[in-house]
């Protein structure tokens, strides 16, 4: 494994002179984002039970899947893919619907119920604390320090949430990569790889936040270049962790055979 800024600048190798069909792509991501999210919003506020039932699903259905494509497209395209990233992203979407759908739910299931995990053995804590300290209706009253003491577990509880989230996070990536292999066979896989680089991929993605924070001040206009280099960023570090854990080694460059030398000759006999 390399390290961070090498996985920053060999992703902007790969998309110099080359920025058009990656901004392509990542537009219509974009723009499907927020033919979805916007009107959502709206209908929260007017309609909820119009938005529960046709918006929500259309972001699992289609959105979800196309972000699949998106990110497992880069790979391919780093890795030598002759098509142009939106129609490969959009065959990705066709051919790999189903896989990629279910990637996807599989990870948010699994997260969703760590999260349910930690807020229940929050509130059962704090409970536990308020008993401990004599009087359970001061402790859990209004005043009381109950809240505090929630809040404080929540985010304690989340520390053991992010690890398990990096642990998984190369489900895509193998369940595009193995299709030969389960889901769950994959989510087992992602957590054997990403043992000892949980923090590597954490700091990469991290390096990114100045980036993203001025693709939203642009109105999200930025955010179409920063989303190609990031995502090429981190399927290139992908690339190298398959490469690690597998011990394929990279190819070295060839060297070019060096000229025979000329023959030495003997000297004539006088």
């Amino acid at each position: 494994m390399q390290p961070i800024k090498s996985y920053r600048s060999r992703a902007l190798d790969v998309l110099r002179g080359n920025w058009k069909p990656y901004v392509l792509a990542s537009l219509v991501l974009v723009i499907l984002a927020l033919a979805i999210e916007v009107p959502s919003q709206l209908l929260l506020k007017t309609r909820p039970g119009l938005a529960m039932a046709i918006l929500y699903p259309l972001m699992f259905l289609v959105y979800l899947p196309i972000a699949y494509a998106y990110s497992v497209g880069m790979l391919d395209k780093y890795r030598g893919a002759e098509a142009p990233l939106c129609g490969h992203m959009f065959r990705l979407f066709k051919a790999e619907y189903g896989r990629g759908l279910l990637a996807y739910l599989l990870m948010v299931a699994y997260v969703a119920l760590m999260m349910i995990g930690v807020i229940f053995a929050a509130v059962l804590l704090s409970a536990l604390i308020g008993a401990f300290t004599g009087d359970v209706h001061a402790f859990m009253g209004p005043e009381g320090p109950f809240m505090w003491v929630y809040f404080c577990l929540i985010l304690l509880g989340m520390i053991p949430v992010i690890i398990w989230a990096y642990a998984i996070s190369q489900l895509f990536y193998l369940a595009h990569e193995r299709k030969e292999l389960k889901l769950r066979e994959c989510l087992k896989l992602s957590k054997k790889m990403m043992k000892g680089h949980k923090w590597q991929l954490f700091c990469l993605q991290l390096s990114f936040i100045g980036w993203i924070l001025l693709g939203y001040l642009t109105l999200l206009i930025g955010l179409i270049w920063v989303l190609p280099y990031m995502n090429m960023a981190i399927a290139i570090f992908f690339d190298d962790l398959e490469k690690e854990y597998f011990g394929v080694a990279e190819q070295p460059a060839e060297v070019p055979a060096a000229e025979p030398a000329a023959p030495i000759e003997a000297p004539a006999a006088e």
